[in-house]
């Protein structure tokens, strides 16, 4: 959502001014491939789970290696204002 605790006050400032909704998710939990991870599991199908490996195999040929690019650095993400 962001990096330190005053700016998700802003954040929260913001939702609670301006009567709109925010919202943080991870896209990886609502590919349907992990979804049907998630149905196989509750249902009991594959009985219980002892362990889980989850290796996140990135794509860059569409760009999402953005994110090891500048994101993880935080000397590159903006200053607050004010």
């Amino acid at each position: 959502m962001t990096i330190d605790a005053p700016r998700c006050r802003e954040l929260f400032e913001a939702v609670e001014k301006t009567g709109n909704n925010a919202r943080v998710t991870f896209n990886y939990r609502y590919a349907p491939h992990n979804t049907k991870v998630i149905e196989l599991i509750r249902s009991g199908a594959i009985g219980t789970v002892t362990s889980v490996h989850f290796e996140w195999m990135l794509n860059t040929s569409h760009g999402a290696d953005c994110f090891r690019r500048w994101h993880q650095d935080k000397r590159n993400t903006l200053e607050r204002s004010g």
